[in-house]
């Protein structure tokens, strides 16, 4: 998740990291893990004729894919009271590859093209905040589960030309985290999550010179998302790690609106039909236990 700073996320991560840090003063143990790797994603989001889905089903459609780069990420556990945690965790993605189409249409179901243009979209931004609790479940001398419930707020900046949009997904979370020591020093790691979502995006849509700037055109819907990941951990020492990991996350939505905002001062609605976001990371991390 090119390089953008995000005032508001930044701030909710530094303030989230910096409470759990102070915590560990004060009582339990804290876990520090951080990693960079590589991140991709493919996004799409379509938009009907009118505010009933209909006069085409499928008007207007942008497809992102193969949006790219370096990532990295931080997660940060305080046991508060024996088996009681606290998580927090931030991750950025800064995009230097990636592709965007975008297609119009006359017909149904995507027939009739009007328009189709293919660019470069190697500019923008992804980034990931979270903070939750859970229980340590010791199962045995070798296996642990840890179910947290949390609230998380993550998002996009894509880019296609001069235009942006800007994708922010938010919501309660369910996720599982298990260990597994396999050898001496090795653990395998895995990692499963279900997410509720609040959807919203707006657009400064530099393409079409009859629409309002800096916001032509707002998203919003209700979604889900689901997360998965598998990582394998070496021990260098009692409190010093080593590891390897690979995640996928996909999000979507229902059907929302598209309000749309024109240069003269007028307004329309329409029909949002879906957003989509489909990714995965592979990276390499360290943990520290103290």
């Amino acid at each position: 998740m090119v390089l953008r700073y995000h005032p508001a996320g930044n701030r909710r991560m530094f303030f989230l990291l910096g409470l759990l840090l102070t915590a560990r003063a004060v009582l339990g143990q804290v876990e520090l893990r951080v990693s960079t790797g590589y991140q991709q994603e493919r996004f799409r989001w379509s938009i009907a004729g009118n505010s009933l889905g209909r006069n085409p089903n499928v008007y207007s459609e942008l497809k992102w894919s193969g949006v790219g780069g370096l990532a990295s990420s931080a997660w940060l556990s305080w046991r508060v009271y024996r088996h009681w945690v606290l998580y927090a965790e931030g991750g950025r993605q800064f995009t230097s590859r990636g592709r965007v189409s975008d297609t119009d249409y006359a017909g149904d179901d995507r027939t009739g093209a009007v328009y189709h243009g293919d660019f470069s979209a190697d500019k923008g931004y992804a980034y990931t905040l979270g903070l939750g609790g859970g229980y340590r479940f010791e199962l045995g001398e070798r296996r642990v589960l840890k179910p947290v419930l949390g609230y998380g707020w993550s998002g996009q900046r894509f880019s296609i030309l001069d235009s942006r949009y800007q994708a922010k997904w938010e919501g309660v979370f369910l996720r599982c985290l298990g260990e597994w020591t396999i050898a001496k020093r090795w653990a395998v790691e895995f990692r499963a999550a279900y997410r509720q979502l609040d959807y919203h995006a707006e657009a400064d849509w530099n393409l079409i010179h009859t629409f309002s700037h800096p916001v032509s055109f707002r998203h919003w819907a209700n979604g889900y998302g689901v997360e998965g990941g598998l990582g394998m951990r070496y021990a260098l020492s009692k409190r010093v790690g080593i590891e390897l990991l690979g995640d996928y996350f996909s999000s979507q939505t229902g059907k929302g609106v598209d309000e749309l905002y024109l240069a003269s001062g007028s307004t329309s609605q329409t029909q949002l039909n879906e957003v989509v976001l489909v990714g995965f990371a592979v990276s390499a991390g360290l943990r520290i236990a103290w």
